[in-house]
């Protein structure tokens, strides 16, 4: 991440908030708004369930008012098997009189009447009713068979294009020459058509009303549940990059409501954090680029004031030069870190002697710390400060890990470059290494004054230092910000811990680097 790049963005999310017309499906259409799905559900179950009860009970009504039908005519036909009992075979009548309705009641006294007839068993007609005329019922396929064995048989035919019901008796019980005769009694099946068309209006009716009453108080009901996310939506709606520690507050009593306004919240705090680190960021970056600028700009100006001699030119250039090396070295930081960021820092893993390449990296601290007087050594994983559990590299042979030598050998540089500045003059360094069967750990140990735990938290993080007067010392604050990019990206980690005495006193620090093997 780069100054710039930090800043544009920070501009970007403070800019103007566009008014989002909420998202579209890739066809373009809006999409159907959940309240209007859930009551259209409600709805839809309504009308599902009532027309599955509607139709079984419209299958009990109708066997209801066929066995009412069927039973009526059994009835009847007793009545005319007793009238048929009391004459012989040959003198046999119905028990009926004349009657003739008037025209304008006959349709509907055509429901009320009754048909009989007696048949042999040979299919022929005995007897009929008054009310048959000259025509004969209808035969059921086997129901004279089955008569003959003394069944009653009940089953549906037609007459006049309308639905009839049809009872066959055996009378061979009677005697009397009656033992091959068969009645059969019959009864418009209209009136049952028609109250059943009548309750399929009924119905259909009922269902409709309940259906659109349930897709009303669905859609209220909806509208009561949706309200709180829908105040949620807005307050969220109002935050902005200038108001990120604005919080959202839960109006409704459900569980699930404070538990998506508990989740949003921690979500607004993270981003809080994130955008207060990236102003803290791009505000650090910009003195530290802008500072070495200023002095080399200083410098040049200096050194052109006036004519000099061959000697202060030099120096003054070769000021410049260290300048803008540190530009460079800040820049090329800043890049890595912003790789690191992104997920693009991809270390060319080889096989690679990660004692040798802490033993270099000790050289070259070494040669740094003659300077300041502190001594750089690395010993022998026996040292008090290592792991217990870890065994130690020293006792076995070269630890070999697939790492990137290039950037485990800056990550050590960075290491060792922040142990001898921290440590006072006559101080030392110890460096030695630890392994288990999946990790290969360097430590390194400074004489320091150890970190206050209060900045223990923000040690990694960029252009931090925990001694504000070290910052005239060189350094740009990104040396462990950098080690813990390079761990991150090799799957490994750094991490700090307090150096102590046996006592228990805090004696430094030691930092420790674990890289896969």
């Amino acid at each position: 991440m780069s100054g710039d790049g930090g800043a544009v963005r920070a501009d970007t999310a403070e800019g103007p908030a566009r008014k989002s017309d909420g998202a579209r499906p890739a066809s373009g259409r809006r999409p159907t708004s959940f309240r209007t799905r859930l009551a259209g559900r409600f709805a839809a179950l309504m009308a599902g369930a009532f027309t599955l009860a509607a139709l079984v009970a419209m299958v009990l009504l109708r066997r209801a008012l066929v066995g009412q039908l069927d039973a009526t005519l059994l009835r009847l036909g007793a009545i005319e098997a007793a009238t048929l009992a009391d004459a012989p075979a040959d003198a046999m009548h119905f028990h009926e009189g004349a009657f003739d309705p008037p025209a304008a009641d006959q349709r509907e006294l055509a429901q009320l009447v009754r048909y009989a007839e007696i048949w042999g068993l040979d299919g022929r007609p005995v007897l009929r009713s008054r009310s048959l005329g000259v025509r004969d019922l209808p035969l059921a396929p086997g129901a004279l068979a089955a008569a003959a064995r003394d069944r009653v048989v009940a089953t549906g035919g037609r007459w006049d294009g309308g639905p009839l019901r049809m009872v066959y008796l055996p009378l061979a019980r009677l005697g009397r020459g009656h033992e091959r005769h068969v009645l059969q009694v019959a009864a418009p099946a209209a009136p049952v058509d028609e109250v059943l068309r009548a309750m399929v209006w009924t119905l259909a009716a009922f269902g409709a009303t309940a259906t659109v009453l349930t897709f009303g108080g669905g859609w209220a009901l909806a509208g009561r549940a949706i309200r709180p996310a829908r105040e949620v939506a807005e307050q969220a709606a109002a935050i902005t990059a200038g108001s990120l520690g604005a919080r959202l507050q839960a109006h409704a009593d459900a569980e699930e409501y404070h538990r998506l306004v508990a989740v949003l919240n921690d979500m607004l705090a993270r981003l809080e954090a994130a955008f207060a680190a990236q102003r803290r960021f791009v505000a650090d970056a910009s003195h530290e680029i802008r500072h070495p600028l200023a002095v080399l700009r200083a410098g040049l100006e200096l050194a052109l004031r006036r004519d000099r001699a061959p000697d202060e030119y030099r120096a003054a250039l070769a000021d410049g030069i260290a300048e803008a090396d540190r530009v460079g070295e800040l820049a090329a930081g800043l890049l890595l870190l912003a790789r690191s960021d992104a997920g693009v820092l991809q270390p060319r893993r080889v096989p690679t002697d990660v004692e040798a390449l802490t033993a270099a990296a000790c050289l070259r601290a070494a040669k740094v710390g003659e300077a300041r007087a502190v001594r750089v050594a690395l010993v022998p994983g026996a040292a008090p400060e290592r792991p217990e559990a870890a065994g130690d590299a020293a006792d076995g042979p070269p630890v070999v890990a697939a790492v990137d030598a290039v950037l485990v050998s800056q990550a050590l540089d960075n290491l060792l470059d922040n142990a001898v500045r921290v440590s006072p003059a006559g101080g030392g360094v110890r460096v030695h290494l630890t392994r288990s069967p999946t990790t290969v750990a360097v430590h390194v140990v400074d004489s320091g004054p150890g970190v206050a735990p209060e900045h223990r938290t923000r040690l990694f993080e960029r252009f931090f230092r925990a001694d504000p007067a070290r910052a005239s010392g060189g350094g740009a604050g990104l040396g462990l910000a950098i080690v813990k990019g390079i761990a991150e990206a090799h799957g490994g980690d750094v991490t700090y811990a307090p150096a102590t005495t046996p006592t228990g006193a805090v004696a430094g620090s030691r930092f420790t680097l674990r890289l896969p093997i």
